[in-house]
């Protein structure tokens, strides 16, 4: 089915769901297909693992269980960051890492300074934290296969960059665990979990890679533009990042679903670059933390996705910048009559479903089909889109009257 105001002629400038096609619809049927091919090989490889770490967790009331492919997911993502990040983690003095940390735990708690913050840790951020002269070396095997204290090392430096807030809480809770096994039990997982992501990354780049197609091309043409800038280490992630978090984002589609369906009332969160001509001339309401349209344009996707909501029973937010979450969420967490989707790009999009989950919001995610934020993708920017399907399809299943859209 065709989306509703579609550009014939999209910059793809990091990743395009849409490859060429009138929507996304093939992504979603390819990304459901390699989700179950990598579940089956994982559940094969890790399975008895994760059953005892969630007895740990248990025993030790760390945290209400969830589900067996959510830690699932989580083992697989600390194999994929230590083959991307590994060598650079253990080039990084440690006590630069730790402040860099701090810097980023002040600059959440303290909103006002996050100008001088960012301004601080762009400088050291790309000095001490990225050490490009390791890159050709990532698959050199004396440093393929991680120790405990090499992953402790790999999350410290994850910690610092201030880009893996929720994944950094759960991977210290395996590093607690996997801290109590004995070395055999140790190097037996790890060995298989870097030949695992070895394995992931092979298959992902074989079936995904027609999305990610441009990514190095960004890298290699803009990413320069980015140095001693916040967004630096952001902007610099690999392709199998990506590929990564479009298999987090299912599994926590298929994991949360039932929660979500359960919920009585629903509210879509909309990146603000989503807006028509990049928010010139937006007349949008600023409601506390958000902001709510006021219908000033009728070729405007917000616009268009909010009085769809209002024919199918779902609120609209529009989401000022990705900082702006965290805050939100807090505010709207105490409510557990509402199901939340989230829309964010793949990079934003796999920290933001773990902190719905830790604060218990019943959550689901869809893509953006293409980045194009003025903040980190392009100068002018562009207006970005998402796949109206699959948003109806997580909403409630039902199909898009565009005719009674038109305006």
């Amino acid at each position: 089915m065709e989306q509703f105001n579609n550009e014939t002629s999209i910059k793809t400038i990091t990743y395009n769901l849409m490859r060429n096609e009138e929507n996304s619809d093939f992504y979603y049927n390819e990304i459901s297909n390699f989700t179950d091919a990598v579940l089956l090989k994982a559940d094969d490889r890790f399975r008895p693992l994760v059953k005892l770490y969630m007895e740990y967790i248990r025993q030790n009331s760390l945290e209400n269980l969830r589900s067996e492919h959510e830690y699932l997911f989580e083992f697989i993502s600390l194999g994929v960051y230590w083959k991307i990040y590994g060598l650079r983690s253990l080039a990084v003095n440690p006590y630069i890492a730790k402040f860099l940390a701090k810097l980023y735990e002040l600059r959440r708690n303290h909103r006002h300074l996050k100008p001088s913050i960012d301004y601080i840790r762009g400088i050291l951020g790309t000095i001490f934290l990225v050490k490009e002269d390791l890159e050709e070396n990532t698959n050199n095997i004396n440093s393929n296969i991680p120790s405990l204290n090499n992953l402790k090392s790999l999350v410290l430096w994850l910690e610092a960059t201030g880009e893996f807030k929720e994944e950094v809480k759960r991977f210290k809770q395996w590093l607690g665990y996997l801290s109590i096994r004995s070395v055999i039990d140790i190097n037996k997982y790890l060995k298989r979990l870097a030949e695992f992501a070895s394995w992931f990354e092979l298959k992902s780049e074989f079936l995904l890679s027609n999305y990610t197609y441009n990514i190095e091309e960004f890298q290699r043409t803009k990413l320069d533009g980015h140095k001693f800038k916040e967004d630096y280490i952001f902007c610099s992630r690999k392709k199998v990042e990506y590929h990564l978090s479009m298999f987090g984002a299912e599994v926590m589609n298929r994991e949360f679903r039932d929660e979500f369906s359960k919920t009585v009332r629903k509210a879509v969160l909309l990146p603000a670059c989503m807006r028509i001509n990049n928010g010139m001339n937006c007349k949008a309401r600023k409601n506390s933390l958000d902001l709510v349209c006021t219908g000033c344009n009728s070729q405007c996707r917000i616009n268009q996705i909010t009085n769809l909501g209002k024919n199918s029973g779902f609120a609209v937010h529009i989401i000022p910048h990705s900082s702006s979450f965290t805050k939100w969420l807090e505010s709207w967490g105490v409510d557990q009559g509402i199901g939340v989707v989230g829309v964010a790009c793949p990079l934003n999009l796999i920290t933001g479903g773990l902190e719905m989950k830790a604060l218990d919001i019943a959550a689901q995610c869809v893509l953006l089909d293409y980045c194009g934020c003025k903040n980190h993708w392009d100068n002018g920017g562009i207006s970005t889109a998402l796949n109206i399907n699959e948003l109806m399809r997580i909403i409630n299943s039902q199909e898009v009257n565009y005719a009674a859209l038109a305006v």
